[in-house]
């Protein structure tokens, strides 16, 4: 099954209404993301969720693009896919408003916030 979903590129600030499948879902996010490493689930809110690069922030700052979301209180590092969700967890399309999407300036950079626990 198919669903709507948004692609949001900072690196041209846009954003397109884009389809993917449930089958190769993350696979294809990947794609979309253009990284091969692992990938993280924001809830934005109780409908919509990004899929983000789990290590854009640790990327060459120089290399990189952010942007924000109102409902995430860091900026985001590179591209993100923003999909729909129900309350058994299946992707549905999205409903999320990408005019709320700020684009920051290419100067601007995040520090990665990284927390090393131990258990004993």
């Amino acid at each position: 099954m198919d669903s709507n979903a948004i692609l949001v590129d900072p690196f041209d600030k846009t954003t397109k209404k884009i389809k993917v499948t449930d089958y190769h879902f993350y696979k294809e996010c990947k794609a979309l993301l253009k990284i091969t490493g692992p990938i993280d689930v924001l809830t934005l809110d109780p409908e919509n969720m990004a899929i983000v690069d789990d290590e854009g922030l640790l990327k060459n700052a120089d290399e990189q693009r952010y942007f924000k979301v109102k409902e995430y209180p860091q900026a985001l590092a590179g591209r993100a896919v923003i999909i729909g969700y129900d309350e058994e967890g299946e992707n549905t399309d999205v409903t999320y408003n990408p005019d709320t999407i700020e684009w920051m300036p290419e100067t601007h950079t995040e520090d990665a916030q990284i927390t090393i626990m131990r258990w004993s």
